[in-house]
């Protein structure tokens, strides 16, 4: 096999030696053996000898040398494992050559005085040989493995499994002698024997006596090992004697739950030592005895004793005195004892005391064991062994050297001969250890009374288990329902202290702690005072009084002392004190609570830390564990919320308070209304307003306080209202809507709304009214002083432009060019004076609703061209070129055109304005179509557009405001209201249309505007 011999073997047939000089010199580190045929002749020859793994053979194009190569080829393509590394002569050809040759294990590549890809392909081919070889090797350790299986389980008697095993393991592993045994119950005599010698070796072999003797110190060490006969030339000298006249043995024990019962012994004549796999072939050997015996041995009705004894232990709900009382009498039956105690673990104080037990009827004379006491600090033997969970038994208890002679003295007085310890956990705590005695000297514990004791103590221990876990849960219900119970009594009617005490008391009765103080942080976040404090009357050698308050600074570097511990910190006294000296604290009290240590568990909710609950003195008095800080945890979270709410109902009563003075005071009238729009709150503004009395408003359907025609979009208001998503802030702005008075006045208001949310549920909506009745007039009153103004301005402004116009047309006598043109400007800017007029006029009527249209069929591109032959003066003043695009298939429209003739003039007055010299304006007429909800909708398009200085985007929006101009065009010198694009906006409006602009700086603007084509033309006809 390749892993006996770890060298691959390399025969080189060349011309000349330099590929296998080059070789040896490059390869040494590689396991590869070289060796050189100088001529053809002596390769097979050479290859007999050697069995090597490869040939390296240089095949010569030379037609005699050629076939003679060849020749070798086919007589040695039959060895098994041999591999061919043809060197080709450069004018043979790969095809040729590998026609004639058989098609397996051969490389073909050209010879060169370049060797790397030689030895490329060289170390391949080892590579591809030794991946086929553990192939093999794992092939053929499977299959004895499968064989050794059917060995173990198909022979009903030990002794015949032995015997085939003998014969069998000799074909799978390199050995001369083997033999197996096993010993009886008591581990010292041999119970199955059988062994394999040699055909050419005469059969004689000693008592089985001697045999017994040689193997006494293996089976006592216990250990397998490879051993030559320097090493130990007594046994050796034995074992030649007994018939093995072998120089190298190996032994391997067989275990039966961790204990030696027999063992595998092999022998060689000479040096060779086993390899990896056959010693793992062994040991599942050695494997398979064991679990053959094994399952032999707990075969019928012993199992089934112990299954009744599990079974026992369950039905008759015994609890834990019965379960271990019932455990030792069961033990002491089993292991045919004199006497079983469980020895159980006080884990505070880290010793062990004897609690239950059980004595055979010989030795009932002994008496109940006395109140003794085996500290585990000072006993390490022992502590290590129930640490470790070790099952062990112990011969001889008064000699065994590593007891301390407290424990000896202890078993002594127990009349402890020979013992078995058993150590007991439950949840992977220990709980104690059951102590089996044999008081008779020549009572030994066998391997199978052993092995069916610690079932036993299995057994017992998976009951334990279960009846802990249902004990636990059942405790853990009582804590939860105290808990609950506790969260009933906590209302908010009651104080915060009183809350608190009452969590306090429940911890200090539920969960065994004598001392509790709970610490709260007050208001600034600086000090922590103690709110409430249970027992702490035993004084503490620690920095921390809680009679005053105490810095939080100075309580986080108190904090910073402990130990994290689930969510809680754990000052451990001990383990400081030993940090402070420079010592490391007591095993021992590692588990037991001392007299200055504290459990600190945060009150903590919402990420924040509220204060702090300090615990000390637990009955038990151990030190706390995860489990045990569980139960205190929700106490915890039960203060925590107890403060939080009480700080969050004392802010919510004030807030309550707060508002309920502002809605009784404010001028506004507010109105609270649920889902189905019945008022549940009316404020004494809204009450005021509308002239009812509380007792008539509460429970009435808003709508009822609304005139009939704000009915409609009351209910529109309402339904957002009520749709708006849970998570979504929908408010309602500035909707005008008229109310009723009780003695039937109509009131305007403008209406403030937005969701309401009770428990994170919408309940309702909140409406706030502002009264406009004062708002109105005063508007009604500047739209008057308004017209007024205007009046008092156009009247005066007309009778100028009148007179310029007689003067103008020479009525009263002749005037020159020069009185000419500045009687032209003159009559420009009375023109500019009457439109400026007349546009704050309109905005007046605007404001105030007065402002209306008298809409007529017209022609809109006969109004087109109307208005650009008015500014013809102005255009060719400026060199401006106009481009219009009129679509003439557009039909009549139904507008007032004295209105849209003052929006085109605004938007051409505004494109030559702001159009420099030599530029263009572009104007256009077409078809516009848009979908509706119920059918397409078709309008007339007009737009006018320059190449101005454009408008920035963020002041788009703004441009049809009142009295917006655009910054980029102050460069023009133009300054003008704001008022013009605000009144075409509300022109169009009127008209059903829509109007907008689009921008881009430095290269112009498009203003647009639409007019309905076939509702208004329709009714006209109509």
């Amino acid at each position: 096999m390749a892993m006996n011999n770890p060298h691959f073997k390399v025969v080189v047939f060349t011309p000349t030696k330099a590929l296998f000089k080059h070789l040896g010199k490059s390869l040494t580190d590689q396991h590869l053996e070289f060796f050189y045929a100088p001529n053809i002749s002596e390769v097979e020859q050479l290859i007999n000898r050697v069995k090597p793994n490869l040939l390296i053979i240089h095949v010569d194009e030379e037609s005699e040398k050629y076939l003679s190569t060849l020749q070798i080829m086919q007589t040695l393509s039959p060895v098994q494992d041999l591999w061919f590394l043809l060197l080709l002569g450069e004018n043979l050809s790969f095809e040729k050559v590998r026609v004639e040759l058989p098609p397996k294990r051969i490389f073909l590549q050209k010879d060169s005085n370049d060797f790397k890809e030689i030895v490329h392909n060289l170390l391949t081919i080892r590579n591809i040989e030794q991946n086929l070889s553990d192939e093999v090797n794992k092939n053929r350790f499977e299959e004895d493995i499968n064989n050794v299986l059917r060995i173990v389980y198909q022979e009903r008697d030990i002794n015949r499994v032995f015997e085939r095993l003998v014969n069998y393991l000799p074909k799978s592993i390199r050995m001369d002698y083997c033999c197996i045994f096993t010993l009886d119950k008591q581990m010292r005599h041999l119970e199955h024997f059988s062994q394999f010698i040699p055909p050419t070796h005469p059969k004689i072999t000693g008592s089985v006596h001697s045999f017994e003797q040689i193997v006494e110190d293996w089976m006592r060490e216990g250990v397998p090992f490879f051993r030559d006969q320097d090493e130990d030339p007594p046994a050796f000298d034995k074992l030649r004697k007994w018939g093995w006249p072998v120089t190298q043995v190996f032994f391997l024990p067989i275990h039966l739950r961790e204990r030696n019962f027999g063992a595998i012994l092999v022998g060689n004549s000479k040096k060779s030592p086993l390899n990896e796999q056959e010693i793992r072939l062994l040991n599942e050997v050695a494997q398979f005895i064991s679990t053959r015996i094994l399952d032999k041995t707990l075969a019928g009705a012993e199992t089934q004793d112990l299954s009744s004894f599990s079974d026992q232990l369950i039905t008759n709900h015994f609890d834990e005195g019965n379960i271990f009382q019932h455990t030792c009498k069961r033990l002491n039956e089993i292991a045919n004892a004199s006497s079983t105690i469980f020895w159980q673990y006080n884990k505070g104080f880290g010793f062990l005391f004897p609690k239950y037990y059980h004595f055979a009827e010989k030795d009932k004379t002994s008496g109940p064991p006395e109140k003794n006491m085996i500290f585990l600090t000072r006993e390490h033997f022992l502590s290590q062994m129930i640490e470790k969970g070790e099952v062990r038994s112990i011969e001889n208890v008064a000699l065994e050297s590593k007891l301390g002679p407290a424990t000896i003295a202890i078993f002594q007085k127990l009349s402890y001969q020979h013992i078995l310890v058993l150590p007991l956990k439950v949840h992977n705590e220990i709980t104690g250890a059951l102590i089996v005695n044999k008081s008779q000297e020549n009572e030994r514990f066998s391997i199978l009374e052993i092995h069916k004791t610690e079932e036993v103590v299995r057994r017992t221990q998976n009951v334990l288990e279960d009846a802990q876990e249902v004990k636990e849960a059942q405790f853990k219900l009582k804590q939860l329902s105290r808990i609950f119970e506790l969260g009933n009594e906590i209302k908010l009617d009651l104080s915060l202290h009183n809350k608190l005490s009452r969590i306090a008391m429940s911890v200090r009765k539920t969960l065994g702690w004598n001392d509790i103080a709970i610490l709260l942080e007050d208001e600034l976040g600086k000090r922590l005072r103690v709110s409430n404090l249970v027992g702490f009357k035993e004084n503490f050698d620690l920095d921390l009084d809680f009679s005053r308050p105490i810095g939080v600074k100075k309580f986080y570097n108190f904090l910073k002392q402990c130990s994290e511990l689930s969510s809680a910190y754990f000052y451990n006294s001990q383990v400081i004190a030993a940090a402070n000296n420079g010592a490391e604290a007591s095993p021992h009290t590692a588990t037991e609570w001392q007299k200055n240590d504290l459990l600190i568990l945060p009150l903590e909710t919402r990420n924040k830390i509220l204060g702090y609950m300090i615990v000390h003195d637990p009955v038990d008095r151990l030190k706390p564990t995860v489990e045990k800080i569980s139960p205190l945890e929700f106490y915890a979270n039960q203060a925590a919320v107890a403060v939080e709410n009480s700080v969050l109902f004392d802010k919510l009563r004030a807030s309550e308070e707060r508002y309920r003075s502002l809605a009784e005071t404010m001028s506004l009238g507010l109105v609270t209304c649920n889902q189905r729009g019945e008022i549940m709150y009316a404020n004494p503004a809204f009450r005021k307003l509308i002239g009812v009395p509380e007792s008539q408003v509460l429970s009435k359907k808003l709508a009822d306080f609304f005139a009939e025609k704000s009915h409609a979009g009351l209910h529109r208001v309402l339904e957002k209202l009520a749709a708006a998503e849970k998570d979504e802030t929908t408010r309602l702005e500035n909707l005008e809507f008229e109310l009723v008075s009780r003695p039937g006045e109509i009131i305007p208001v403008s209406l403030f709304g937005f969701p309401l949310y009770e428990r994170r549920e919408r309940a309702g909506f909140f409406l706030v009214l502002n009264d406009l009745r004062v708002i109105k007039n005063l508007e009604r009153m500047k739209a008057d002083f308004n017209s007024m103004i205007v009046h008092d301005l156009r009247s005066p402004m007309n009778v100028i432009q009148g007179f310029i116009e007689l003067i103008r047309s020479r009525v009263v006598g002749e005037i020159n060019p020069e009185q000419e043109e500045l009687l032209d400007i003159a009559k420009e800017n009375v023109k500019k004076v009457l439109a400026l007029v007349d546009n704050f006029l309109v905005a007046s009527k605007l404001e105030v609703g007065k402002f209306t249209i008298e809409p007529k069929q017209n022609n809109i591109n006969q109004l087109i061209e109307q208005q650009v032959d008015s500014h013809r003066v102005l255009v060719k003043s400026k060199n401006l070129q106009i481009h219009m695009d009129l679509d003439r298939n557009l039909p009549p429209l139904c507008f007032d055109s004295l209105r849209i003739e003052q929006v085109l003039n605004n938007l051409f007055s505004n494109a030559i304005k702001f159009t420099p010299e030599n530029g263009s304006i572009f104007i256009k007429s077409g078809w516009l179509e848009r979908m509706g909800e119920s059918e397409d909708k078709h309008f007339a398009c007009i737009s006018v557009q320059d190449t101005g200085a454009g408008i920035p985007n963020e002041q788009l929006e703004r441009i049809f405001e009142k009295y917006e101009q655009v910054d980029a065009n102050q460069g023009f010198n133009v300054r003008g209201t704001g008022l013009g694009l605000s009144i075409c906006k509300e022109i169009v409006n009127l008209h059903n249309g829509e109007i907008w602009a689009e921008s881009q700086p430095d290269i112009g603007s498009k203003f647009s505007f639409t007019l309905p084509v076939e509702p208004e033309y329709e009714k006209l006809e109509e």
